[in-house]
C-alpha cells in the first residue's frame, strides 16, 4: 500500500488585521489618490521614501502594485467553510496599533488549532523581532511540532 499523503502544514499569518470574516472597520485604501495613498502609508503602514515619493518613474511602478493588494484585501469576499485541518499561528507586534491581539485571535475560527505569538515591536516586528521570530518559525516547523 502506498504511503497516506500528509495533510497541509501549519498556516503563520502576520500583518494582516483581521480573517476575512470579519468586517473592515477602515474605510477603502485603495479607492484612495496617489497623493492620499502615500500620505496613507506614511501614516502608519509602511513609510515610502522621499526619493521614492518624488520621483515618478518609480511611483508609476509601486502604486499599481500597492493599490493592487489593498484593492484584493479590501474587496475579498469571505464564503464560510469547514475549518481547515492544520493549525494556524497568528503573529502580531505588541505595540500594533493597526493590528490588535484580539483581532489576531479572530483567527481561531478557522482552524481546531490556532496560537498566537505578540512579539516586541510594532507593525513592523518582523524587522525588529527578526530573530524572535525566526525562532517561533523554526519551533513550529520542526519534526516534533508537525
Amino acid at each position: 500500500m502506498p504511503p497516506q499523503a500528509a495533510g497541509p502544514g501549519p498556516i503563520d499569518r502576520s500583518g494582516l488585521r483581521r480573517p476575512a470574516h470579519l468586517p473592515n472597520a477602515s474605510p477603502p485604501i485603495h479607492k484612495l489618490s496617489d497623493n492620499a495613498l502615500l500620505d496613507r502609508l506614511a501614516g502608519g503602514l509602511a513609510a515610502v521614501p522621499d526619493a521614492v515619493r518624488h520621483r515618478p518613474d518609480l511611483l508609476a511602478r509601486l502604486l499599481p502594485g500597492l493599490r493592487a493588494d489593498f484593492t484584493m484585501l479590501e474587496t475579498y469576499t469571505y464564503r464560510p467553510e469547514v475549518r481547515l485541518p492544520c493549525p494556524i499561528t497568528a503573529f502580531g507586534g505588541a505595540a500594533d496599533s493597526t493590528v490588535t491581539a484580539d483581532a489576531l485571535a479572530a483567527w481561531a475560527e478557522h482552524t481546531s488549532t490556532f496560537s498566537q505569538q505578540m512579539l516586541p515591536g510594532d507593525q513592523f516586528f518582523l524587522i525588529t523581532s527578526e530573530g524572535e521570530v525566526v525562532s517561533c518559525l523554526a519551533n513550529l516547523l520542526s519534526p516534533d511540532y508537525l
